[in-house]
């Protein structure tokens, strides 16, 4: 099987519906937060869809850390 990032988008998209197909949402989304703990940011505005997003990630995720309102390194005041 070829390395996932050395195929064409396309294919790479069909084979990855194909495989998760009958799974939920949290069960695609939970190894990958899994995997990078401490090292992911999930970003959104205020529609329906980021706000799911954010619940599930919050869910399934052992220490949530929200930050809002500054880039890090910015402070409050900038």
């Amino acid at each position: 099987m070829p390395y996932l990032n050395d195929m064409p988008l396309e294919a790479r998209l069909a084979m990855l519906n194909r495989r998760d197909a009958d799974r939920q949402p949290q069960d695609i989304l939970k190894p990958a937060l899994a995997l990078l703990v401490q090292r992911i940011a999930l970003v959104g505005s205020f529609g329906a869809e980021p706000a799911v997003l954010l619940h599930m990630a919050a869910q399934i995720a052992s220490k949530p850390t929200l930050r809002a309102g500054h880039w890090p390194g910015q402070s409050k005041t900038e």
